[in-house]
């Protein structure tokens, strides 16, 4: 009988990360609303704790590099339980 309440009470904090394709089209919606880049200017993954946005468009480079705490901060209020630390850029 206690192992089924000790377990009920584990089952609470058991969090299911969401998939990486739920991460990165939230990213994507996030970056549309943020900008008027279209989703062919660059590439997405996600791999916790690091975004990985790859571009050969040295404007959107800069433009996210410059607003990647405000994206970062957007992609946690949307997902509480991953821990994202930091955006890298890829060409």
């Amino acid at each position: 009988m206690a192992l089924l309440n000790i377990k009920n009470f584990l089952e609470k904090f058991n969090f299911s990360p969401p998939s990486s394709k739920a991460l990165e089209k939230e990213l994507a919606d996030i970056l549309e609303k943020m900008f008027v880049f279209s989703e062919q200017d660059y590439n997405i993954k996600v791999k916790e704790p690091t975004v990985f946005i790859s571009s050969s468009d040295s404007a959107l480079k800069n433009e996210l590099f410059l607003n990647q705490g405000r994206i970062l901060s957007q992609l946690k209020n949307k997902f509480p339980t991953c821990a994202f630390r930091r955006i890298q850029f890829t060409s």
